[in-house]
């Protein structure tokens, strides 16, 4: 994901003092732990198993989530996509007291994007890459 790789690096260079953690539900295939361009990376490997599995992944998102509160001083949580990583980050927010914001990139923008109706996200809670996105979701959520 090239934007966000930008996205990471350039936190990187203006906030060097900032600890960027990053968990990634799908990829790669298999769970492991890396280091990215100095920052931490927790992959869960949950690429394509199934309903069950998708429970089981969260589970060792709020899990990883859990051990990384612990051990750091968080500030927040960005999700990449208003999906399942969205709804999980939305959950841990309120479970750890932590702001929990979503950027809304491509697919997840679609009027009938399920998470949206199940995040509830505010406006204040979402970055958009470009308006396109920000005004194809930004209806669903005048409640």
């Amino acid at each position: 994901m090239p934007a966000h790789q930008v996205f990471v690096r350039a936190l990187n260079k203006n906030f060097p003092n900032l600890n960027v953690i990053i968990i990634t539900f799908e990829y790669p295939l298999i769970a492991c732990r890396y280091t990215w361009n100095g920052n931490n990376v927790t992959g869960l490997g949950g690429k394509d198993t199934g309903k069950i599995n998708h429970i089981l992944t969260w589970l060792k998102a709020l899990n990883a989530i859990r051990k990384i509160k612990n051990k750091n001083d968080v500030i927040g949580i960005l999700s990449f996509w208003i999906t399942q990583c969205a709804l999980v980050g939305k959950y841990a927010g309120k479970m750890y007291n932590l702001k929990h914001y979503s950027w809304i990139t491509g697919q997840d923008a679609k009027k009938n994007n399920v998470f949206v109706k199940l995040i509830r996200p505010r406006i204040d809670e979402i970055f958009a890459m470009s308006d396109f996105f920000g005004k194809s979701v930004l209806p669903k959520l005048s409640y």
